[in-house]
């Protein structure tokens, strides 16, 4: 919608702090509309609610890439067999691609731990709630500071920022065990660093496409942003998946009264050390995605083309 980078980073910003405090909302209202109207019918108001807000987001975004002075579209249509070869050569695409699935990996294989670690490490399901709020409001406060962050830093820098930080989070829950002080601590810690990773990602999309244009003179922007729903659908599945297989690797037996200590390493492993593990791949990748080098010269150049 723009090439300016910083209207790209507040509005990631904006995107992510809603996505969260949306996401707040729901998990606090859901048990009680569950018990009274049912998954089905709680489904379907869900569901029309998101179509709705959809239909809004789309209608109240304008595509100025192309634009001439009277408002008009110009905008060439590019055939797949011309734009796949140039999306190919966009070394950046894989790198956004691999973030995109080890994000929403790490969130999803964290969060299929959670009632477990709960329930068996914490010995209290009513933390629940807790663990959850500890790692979603430091998303928010961070992603409120990251527009004039990005300004002054850059994304890549705040995101490898962002990535040290969930490594040491992570480090301290699994290292917490079942002492809620020093877990609780490893959360906000884990918060704070995947702001900026997941207002970055989103950001760094558009970034993407500008390069690819500028390299190779091809803009393609759904293929590009294809990456963002081949990681959400590749992250979201295989990290519920490893939740799974933790707990079969750890011979977790859910009718035990007591679980077997290799059930309660794995628990802690996939709820701690695995985001770690995680962490210091994102880490690499962060450092990998120098695109910020160029954006000055690329925004210069993409402006005069359109000019």
């Amino acid at each position: 919608m723009t090439l300016d980078v910083q209207d790209r980073a507040t509005a990631s910003s904006l995107r992510f702090i809603m996505a969260q405090l949306t996401m707040l909302i729901v998990n606090a209202i859901t048990a009680n509309a569950l018990a009274t109207v049912g998954w089905f019918w709680l489904s379907i108001i869900y569901g029309v609610v998101c179509m709705v807000m959809l239909f809004l987001c789309f209608l109240g975004c304008k595509e100025h890439i192309g634009e001439d002075k009277e408002g008009d579209l110009h905008v060439e249509n590019i055939p797949l067999k011309t734009a796949l070869p140039a999306l190919f050569k966009n070394k950046y695409f894989y790198i956004q691609a691999l973030l995109f699935c080890l994000f929403y990996l790490s969130l999803n294989a964290s969060g299929a731990m959670t009632f477990y670690f709960c329930n068996i490490i914490l010995d209290d399901i009513t933390l629940l709630t807790y663990t959850s709020m500890a790692t979603s409001l430091p998303m928010i406060v961070i992603n409120f500071a990251m527009p004039p962050l990005v300004k002054k830093f850059g994304k890549q820098k705040m995101m490898i920022m962002g990535s040290l930080l969930y490594i040491i989070g992570s480090i301290l829950i699994g290292a917490g065990d079942s002492n809620f002080a020093i877990v609780l601590t490893g959360l906000i810690v884990k918060g704070f660093g995947l702001g900026p990773i997941a207002s970055g990602i989103f950001a760094m999309t558009a970034d993407v496409v500008d390069y690819g244009e500028w390299k190779t003179g091809i803009r393609s922007e759904g293929l590009v942003n294809s990456c963002t729903s081949f990681g959400m659908k590749v992250g979201c599945g295989v990290g519920a998946a490893i939740g799974a297989w933790l707990l079969t690797l750890g011979h977790y037996d859910g009718t035990a009264a007591v679980q077997p200590e290799s059930a309660v390493n794995m628990i802690r492993f996939g709820y701690g050390y695995l985001g770690a593990v995680i962490g210091v791949i994102v880490l690499i990748l962060c450092f990998m995605m120098n695109i910020d080098k160029h954006i000055g010269q690329i925004q210069h150049d993409l402006e005069a083309k359109n000019a």
